[in-house]
């Protein structure tokens, strides 16, 4: 099964507000969602949609561990969770019917002890035996170093396992020293993590460059409903998303990742991969729930991707 690593899971509400205002009391409509998210498993539940088999691993902890881990049951995802001392946190969506706003409120994830973390590395491990890929996306919680995603892609290349990764800051900065196969981030968390102003295309390809430099084979960059850019050894490519009518944006850039895994271990060529991934991406944003699509969604729209060199 295809590990789905996501350190900072989180017990997921969807409000639907008609007008939201602030210093307002505000009315969310009866049918509020509640479930299970967070990066890793918006991953993992995308992919048991396309019918690829895999597990979430992270931390769970508390009264909000306990029903996301019934929820998962109840979606049929399996999982491999450290449990700790800790709370898991809240995630709260504001959707704004009329002014078509999507508004996230996230807790940060609580400490967790040394020992809970070393015994994320055994959950890991454990779980790369008979692994096709791994997908390493998100934060993580307080207390874990900044070099877990670094430890995790060793450990995968130790059993030949390719890792794609869709962080920011020091966690990214840390891991791209493991090579990881591909890495996905945005345009704005790109200048984060190294420090820099995306103000001119020039420093925008110097800085993908500089994550080439480390090893990574691949990089995409997305940036938010216009093309993400695929570089590889020098060429690069636009994938330019079709035109949807948006529901919730929100986990679009998990739907792609689950996309683009999917598209591997099918044994695709990268660039259809990716145009699988962004077509994942598209129809994520066609449905209510988090991190969700509809298989005939991603079926459709995969075509309407265009996919055009970039220079």
């Amino acid at each position: 099964m295809i590990q789905c690593v996501g350190l900072n899971p989180v017990f997921q509400r969807t409000l639907t507000i008609a007008n939201f205002r602030l210093n307002a009391v505000n009315r969310a409509k009866p049918d509020i969602l509640e479930g299970c998210a967070g990066k890793g498993i918006n991953v993992a539940r995308v992919l048991k949609t396309l019918g690829k088999p895999s597990i979430s691993t992270g931390f769970l902890g508390g009264y909000t561990g306990e029903r996301i881990s019934w929820y998962l049951q109840q979606e049929g995802l399996a999982s491999d969770f450290v449990q700790t001392a800790s709370t898991t946190r809240t995630c709260t969506t504001i959707l704004d019917l009329l002014n078509n706003t999507h508004t996230e409120l996230v807790e940060e994830g609580k400490p967790v002890s040394v020992q809970e973390v070393e015994q994320m590395y055994r959950v890991f491990e454990r779980n790369l035996r008979g692994c096709p890929l791994v997908t390493i996306s998100g934060t993580v919680p307080q207390n874990v170093p900044n070099d877990v995603y670094f430890q995790f892609t060793r450990l995968a290349h130790q059993y030949n396992i390719p890792v794609i990764v869709d962080t920011q800051k020091q966690l990214l900065v840390q891991c791209l020293k493991g090579q990881p196969f591909l890495v996905k981030i945005n345009r704005e968390e790109l200048g984060i993590a190294f420090e820099q102003t995306i103000n001119s295309e020039k420093i925008f390809l110097e800085l993908i460059q500089r994550i080439h430099q480390e090893g990574v084979e691949w990089v995409l960059i997305t940036h938010g409903k216009e093309a993400t850019i695929a570089s590889y050894r020098g060429k690069r490519w636009a994938f330019i998303p079709p035109s949807v009518t948006v529901v919730n944006p929100i986990g679009s850039g998990d739907a792609m990742l689950a996309g683009i895994a999917a598209g591997i271990v099918d044994g695709l060529e990268m660039l259809p991969a990716i145009q699988r991934g962004v077509a994942c991406g598209s129809a994520n944003v066609l449905t209510l729930p988090t991190g969700t699509v509809i298989r005939e969604d991603v079926e459709r729209l995969e075509p309407e991707v265009k996919v055009l060199p970039h220079t």
